[in-house]
């Protein structure tokens, strides 16, 4: 009885949940922070969509190093029909909050917005607040299907730290 109960949960939580679209390709070029170790990099544009959510993988920028001091992520996924930008974050104890999300579908070349999302996350993080969040922005039915978006990040500090990009469809 109990196997077969959680076998139930299981399914049902596989069903509850979307299908992540596949990323084709990505792209930015706005430095990331500089370190030692150029663990903050991503010169194969792998790290954001790789899967790996423990943060080991994460991306970091510096805004003050950005045009307009937001970060510009163009992806390509495999097929259309996005219903959900899923962002895995990084956040110190200081400075990497995020102000607000944009998605932008590229349609017929030209850039039209999906979606938006503000988060005004505060400079400090909280006390009871996790250092790693996933952030959700729905993307609604009337919005343009594509396979191209930009995804544009303005925040409430000083730095950006993303560690997976994801697209959702049910």
């Amino acid at each position: 009885m109990y196997k077969s109960f959680i076998f139930a949960f299981l399914f049902a939580a596989i069903a509850v949940s979307g299908a992540v679209i596949p990323v084709e390709s990505y792209k930015f070029d706005i430095p990331v922070l500089p370190e030692k170790r150029n663990s903050y990099e991503d010169k194969e544009f792998k790290k954001l969509t790789d899967g790996d959510l423990s943060g080991k993988s994460r991306v970091i920028w510096e805004y003050k190093k950005a045009p307009k001091r937001v970060i510009n992520i163009t992806f390509k996924l495999k097929e259309s029909g996005v219903e959900k930008l899923h962002l895995d974050i990084f956040r110190g104890p200081r400075s990497y909050g995020i102000k607000e999300v944009k998605l932008f579908a590229i349609v017929d070349g030209k850039k039209v917005e999906a979606a938006s999302k503000l988060f005004k996350h505060p400079y400090q993080l909280g006390k009871e607040d996790k250092n790693y969040e996933k952030l959700t922005v729905e993307i609604p039915a009337t919005a343009p299907k594509a396979v191209d978006y930009e995804l544009v990040i303005s925040g409430t500090g000083s730095y950006l730290g993303l560690c997976e990009v994801s697209f959702e469809k049910k």
